[in-house]
């Protein structure tokens, strides 16, 4: 039977067949003083140990996964990001970071883990995403690269078969510039 003070509360336990006394469920600062009164029958004589520990919270790891995007400049494209701990479960309503060219934004994770990005109002050309979560409580922090290439928008030409008469003096024609939403634009030339 050994005596053990754990942080002033006194309890006693008793070795196992391999002499060792576990304790289960620490977390913070302990200070433990640890006696065993000897037994003179046996030849053992009595010892004590002081130590102090901390014991903190283990942290599952996480994994954060991404596609690579392929957009069609102002047509709806989202770059969806995952967050999974070490074990696969999806880890919803903690904050990710994404960063892309111009657009920086912290999201809450959904129930499946994810968080979504429209893309496609970034200029035309190719950019490397950064994508981070910081470690919490519960979870060490994670960071992930991602490509997301934005392209130019369709355009297109609309303009209306139109018969003139000779003889009138003014003569129009009219044609629209159109972007791939069917919408014109102005001021292109």
């Amino acid at each position: 039977e050994v005596e053990i003070v754990t942080n002033g509360r006194v309890s006693y336990e008793y070795t196992d067949n391999k002499g060792k006394i576990t304790l289960n469920n620490l977390l913070g600062n302990y200070s433990f003083e640890i006696s065993y009164p000897g037994d003179e029958y046996e030849g053992y004589a009595p010892c004590k140990v002081f130590r102090n520990f901390t014991f903190a919270k283990s942290k599952l790891g996480t994994v954060l996964s991404a596609s690579k995007v392929t957009a069609t400049y102002n047509v709806v494209k989202n770059l969806v990001v995952t967050l999974k701990d070490s074990n696969g479960k999806a880890l919803a309503n903690r904050k990710v970071i994404v960063k892309v060219g111009s657009i920086s934004k912290t999201l809450a994770t959904n129930n499946k883990g994810q968080v979504s990005l429209n893309v496609a109002t970034l200029v035309p050309k190719t950019y490397t995403a950064t994508i981070s979560f910081k470690e919490d409580s519960d979870y060490k922090g994670s960071s992930l690269l991602s490509k997301v290439t934005v392209s130019k928008g369709a355009t297109k030409l609309a303009a209306k078969a139109k018969t003139f008469k000779v003889k009138a003096k003014t003569k129009k024609f009219s044609v629209t510039l159109k972007d791939s939403k069917n919408r014109a634009l102005k001021g292109k030339g």
